[in-house]
């Protein structure tokens, strides 16, 4: 929606803002998926005129990240990455131990949970998930991958 705003010079989607730049910040564990959207984005800023810059390190203060590991996912991200993309669930369900168990380096003093449910990933249930967020375009719901 950017892309047709940008090359065309018009308002078509007045809550969508024609960036001046997109920055992918590369954490190392992004879903599959993630890597295939970043590609198709890359192709359309390059027709749109719109930089596009990948960082591989922390720095950018976001609200949000493509990494699995992002406290900001909604919970329906971990049921889509279970079903989907399961070598990446593993990963997230490892640190998740770790997370619990209160193991990782250095040590913690109390429970962090990167569910929004304050729950276990192994333990979400199906209402839990049940709580993604999309966007309408050209009449679809689009879920937002967060």
């Amino acid at each position: 929606m950017a892309r047709e705003q940008a090359i065309t010079g018009t308002s078509l989607y007045p809550d969508i803002p024609i960036y001046d730049a997109i920055i992918f910040c590369d954490l190392g564990l992004e879903p599959v998926w993630v890597k295939q959207q970043v590609e198709f984005i890359h192709c359309v800023c390059d027709e749109a005129g719109i930089p596009f810059y990948i960082l591989e390190k922390w720095g950018l203060d976001t609200k949000a990240s493509a990494c699995a590991f992002c406290p900001f996912h909604r919970n329906y991200f971990y049921q889509y990455v279970q079903q989907h993309e399961p070598e990446t669930y593993a990963a997230i369900l490892g640190v998740d131990t770790l997370l619990c168990d209160k193991t990782p380096m250095p040590p913690m003093k109390s429970m962090l949970f990167m569910p929004r449910s304050r729950k276990r990933i192994a333990d979400l249930t199906p209402e839990d998930c049940n709580d993604a967020e999309c966007f309408e375009y050209c009449g679809q719901q689009i879920w937002n991958r967060f």
